[in-house]
């Protein structure tokens, strides 16, 4: 691969910049927000309950395509706490709580144009969380 793209006068970081031009920059990432004792508990209770009613649009998820409420069951997969948001651009979200840690978790799998608007749209997103769930 590298002596084909060589011969046409490219390296393999080009060639791999030009697949990101074409199919979008992938970037996961995720956030932990540690709340403790009861109060941490019945935060991340209340925070999991407010996403649910509001699952067309959160304010920090805007037009989601579809929201998956695997609380409900999903296919055959066995329940669990989790919400996960699917977005037209192919990106997606999950909220979750830990299952072992008073822990509430924020996943993302990101598309963009390259890195660092992958990373600039992570930090928007997180920052809007935490805004809007005092977190």
């Amino acid at each position: 691969m590298t002596a084909c793209y060589k011969a046409k006068g490219q390296t393999l970081c080009d060639r791999l910049n030009a697949l990101y031009r074409e199919y979008g920059y992938y970037y996961d990432a995720q956030a932990s927000y540690k709340l403790q004792g009861i109060a941490g508990k019945e935060k991340i209770k209340d925070i999991m309950d407010t996403l649910r009613k509001q699952q067309a649009d959160s304010d920090f998820i805007h037009e989601p395509t579809e929201v998956l409420d695997f609380a409900k069951g999903i296919a055959d997969l066995p329940t669990t706490n989790m919400l996960k948001y699917k977005l037209a651009d192919g990106s997606w979200i999950a909220i979750r709580p830990s299952g072992t840690e008073p822990k509430l978790k924020l996943y993302c799998s990101l598309v963009e144009k390259d890195e660092s608007a992958a990373k600039a749209k992570f930090a928007a997103i997180r920052k809007d969380f935490e805004q809007i769930f005092d977190l």
